[in-house]
């Protein structure tokens, strides 16, 4: 029977930032945008960049989990 490794707390912490990207960013464009008076708007920015980086870390993700396959 072959087991496989538990993953470690920094690799469970590491994946599970792809979920939290667009909340954390939402978050500082709100921050953000209230020194503005503009705190919707820098939501929606602060989304949009989260999101933006939410992909660009999924794909680096990916692409980690396909090299360890082979």
């Amino acid at each position: 029977m072959s087991r496989e490794p538990r993953a470690s707390w920094a690799e469970v912490f590491k994946y599970s930032g792809i979920v939290f990207d667009i909340v954390i960013f939402a978050v500082i464009g709100y921050i953000v945008g209230q020194q503005f008076g503009k705190e919707i708007l820098g939501a929606l920015i602060g989304t949009l960049f989260g999101t933006f980086f939410m992909w660009l870390h999924l794909f680096r993700v990916v692409k980690r989990l396909k090299v360890k396959e082979s």
